[in-house]
């Protein structure tokens, strides 16, 4: 990710990379995951890594499990 400068000698970046570690308690996922695809779709350039326990993981996870 490269920066690159604009007019007025303000630095933008091509994309953007946010951590999101939501509260493991019941009534904060849905909140935060419906947050993250809602600035997704503001901003297409914006990549979200979304931290989850592994009990949670289980929960949300949409994959076939063997």
């Amino acid at each position: 990710m490269a920066p690159t400068t604009k007019a007025g000698g303000t630095t933008a970046f091509d994309s953007v990379h946010a951590v999101v570690v939501p509260y493991p308690g019941r009534g904060h996922m849905n909140p935060m995951m419906n947050l993250c695809k809602l600035l997704t779709s503001s901003f297409p350039e914006l990549r979200i890594t979304f931290v989850v326990t592994e009990e949670w993981l289980g929960l949300i996870d949409s994959d076939d499990k063997p």
